[in-house]
């Protein structure tokens, strides 16, 4: 365990981008590409919405 968690600790984006990459190739395997790039648009329309709300203090 205490090696897994020196992995994330010293390669954080390898880890990360690893696993984006991952779970990308399942979703083009499993739901087909134009899902997928749905899915990816919807995340990131809420991501900006979110980032937009949280940065005009919607949320205080």
């Amino acid at each position: 365990m205490k090696d897994l968690k020196y992995l994330y600790q010293a390669h954080k984006f390898l880890v990360i981008f690893a696993l984006v990459g991952f779970i990308t190739a399942l979703l083009f395997v499993t739901v087909g590409f134009f899902r997928t790039i749905f899915v990816f648009a919807f995340a990131a329309l809420c991501g900006f919405i979110g980032h937009y709300l949280e940065k005009n203090g919607y949320f205080r």
